[in-house]
């Protein structure tokens, strides 16, 4: 597990969330009869609308990703070395494994 990545991901599918729903709110107020004309500012709009909770999402983001690395997906030091078996454990369960068969 990649926690750069996991949190990359959250990150790409909360964009995607965003994305739609500025979408959907552009569709919807170019359907109103009475901003027929103001297509262009609609869009304008939109498009600053999802500039700002894309870049407040970014920030958001970045906080939760040090946090997360800080206390959810660190690593005591020593912690792997302190592991029974290691690489060579591995090994053992390997060869145990490749008798059953």
């Amino acid at each position: 597990l990649d926690p750069r990545a996991a949190v990359a991901d959250m990150a790409d599918a909360f964009d995607d969330y965003v994305c739609d729903a500025g979408d959907a709110l552009e569709a919807a107020l170019k359907g109103l009869p009475e901003l027929a004309e103001n297509h262009q500012d609609i869009e304008q709009g939109v498009d600053r609308w999802l500039l700002k909770v894309q870049r407040a999402a970014d920030v958001s983001f970045d906080r939760f990703e040090a946090s997360a690395l800080e206390q959810s997906f660190h690593v005591p030091d020593g912690l792997m070395a302190a592991s029974s078996g290691g690489a060579a454990g591995a090994d053992e369960e390997e060869a145990e494994a490749a008798q059953l068969w």
